[in-house]
């Protein structure tokens, strides 16, 4: 187990994270506080609080700042990147004389153990997975208190800055060779390309979801979910391959337990433009179909170059979430085929039980439509249509409603309107022709009495 994690016990690290606890401006007073009062450990304290203070320097540098040369056997060349917890290095590892990605725990959060513990379950999950669509580790280990993992240096942009080179062009007018530039740059530009950057732009997007989906299925398999997929933890190599990397937010069955302990509930874990349904939600119940919901999403943005739920702010991207109301992908792009459009929406589904059931489907329908086969997928109906458009144009639903009301309703109260008075007036005429009736039958009466009375008369007269 990686030193650190929360099983173990290190008085030291305890009460240095008490110092890293304070405002980083009383980190050294805090710490020569803490070396007085250990004479015996002053040194290894002062040589720890020295490599935390050249990290977080080197994680935010600013001009004039010194930058750490080394970290036990590996030379530090410029850093690459970070996330909430991570950052990483290119390095130099000179005991094999090879370029790595090295990355160590954020410097504020060195002593924090749930930050470690992460740590360590992203070192522990991605050195379960052998795939060529999954970033490999070198070696593991730990430098003056440091823990730090040595990974291979990917050598090409994130999706994330792909989109961005990108996000001035029309989606439409993209090609290839467009993808290629982004990954490479101008310099290279003008050099023959892999088969992955000579057709279509929307094929090579397609095939980089495909590879991903591989990927994740690769991860499923071994009961191993990312939980934050999304652009800017997908690399895209100048040879073709898709590389899924940054599993700091995994999760397994067998660590569930811990995951509990190491986020609080209700937190959201993530990127929010990218997140689930359920995992904006809160709800703890995550499987495989909140992966592939994710690379929906991505897919999503690499057609469109657009975000499928955008906002204001949080809460109206939340709303938009919750509600399903992405934006029409071919409105966006009309390059996009129907089918794509289809694999894709059904891997963003609002309901997980209406997505693909796994990784590996969904990787086998985009293989379906690069290869112009018929997809497992089948397009929503008028009905399901017709919801969505009204819950992303819920103002002009309205509007359209109203009218609707207008044109259908005013017709239908008159022609009621109608009815009722024709039934009055036929109620009336019925009363009319019973009372005629009536009379006829009394006038009847009374003629019939008459001649009974004229042929008694007569019998009387002929009897004189």
């Amino acid at each position: 187990m990686m030193a650190g994690s929360p099983t173990d016990s290190d008085p030291l690290e305890d009460r240095m994270a008490e110092c890293f606890a304070l405002p980083e401006e009383e980190w050294e007073d805090a710490v020569e506080r803490l070396a007085a009062a250990h004479p015996e450990q002053a040194d290894e304290i002062r040589e720890r609080f020295e490599t935390v203070r050249l990290l977080n320097r080197a994680d935010a540098p600013a001009e004039g700042d010194p930058f750490p040369e080394r970290l036990g056997e590996f030379q530090l060349l410029d850093r690459l990147g970070g996330g909430g917890m991570g950052v990483v290095f290119r390095a130099r590892q000179t005991s094999l004389d090879r370029e790595v990605a090295l990355k160590l725990v954020r410097p504020e959060h060195l002593y924090f153990r749930g930050s470690r513990e992460r740590f360590r379950r992203e070192v522990e999950a991605i050195a379960q997975l052998q795939h060529s669509g999954i970033i490999a580790i070198h070696t593991v280990g730990e430098e003056s208190g440091l823990p730090y993992f040595a990974m291979e240096l990917l050598g090409g942009p994130t999706l994330s800055e792909v989109l961005a080179d990108l996000s001035n062009r029309a989606p439409e007018s993209l090609t290839g060779r467009d993808l290629w530039r982004a990954v490479v740059g101008e310099e290279r530009a003008e050099d023959e390309p892999p088969a992955l950057f000579r057709g279509a732009y929307v094929d090579a997007c397609l095939e980089v979801a495909r590879q991903v989906a591989e990927a994740l299925a690769h991860a499923h398999g071994r009961g191993i979910l990312h939980r934050d997929v999304k652009p800017s933890n997908v690399a895209l190599r100048p040879d073709g391959r898709a590389v899924l990397f940054d599993f700091g937010l995994t999760s397994s069955a067998r660590d569930d337990a811990v995951g509990r302990r190491v986020t609080r509930t209700g937190t959201l874990l993530g990127t929010l433009a990218y997140m689930s349904p359920e995992q904006v939600q809160g709800r703890g119940e995550l499987d495989e179909r909140t992966d592939v919901y994710s690379l929906g999403v991505t897919l999503y943005e690499l057609l469109t170059l657009h975000l499928p739920f955008g906002g204001r702010n949080t809460l109206q991207v939340q709303a938009r979430i919750l509600a399903g109301a992405a934006d029409s992908m071919r409105a966006r792009n009309r390059r996009v085929p129907e089918d794509a459009e289809t694999v894709c929406r059904t891997a963003m589904a609002l309901r997980a039980q209406d997505r693909y059931a796994s990784a590996d489907a969904l990787a086998r329908d985009l293989a379906n439509v690069l290869a112009r086969h018929p997809i497992a997928a089948r397009p929503p109906g008028a009905a399901v249509r017709a919801l969505r458009w009204c819950q992303r144009n819920a103002a002009a639903a309205v509007a359209i409603a109203l009218g609707v009301l207008l044109l259908v309703g005013l017709p239908s109260g008159l022609l009621v309107q109608q009815r009722r008075h024709a039934a009055e007036l036929r109620r009336a005429l019925e009363r009319e022709q019973a009372a005629r009736s009536s009379s006829n039958r009394a006038l009847e009466g009374e003629r019939g009495a008459r001649r009974e009375a004229d042929a008694a008369l007569r019998r009387e007269q002929d009897a004189l």
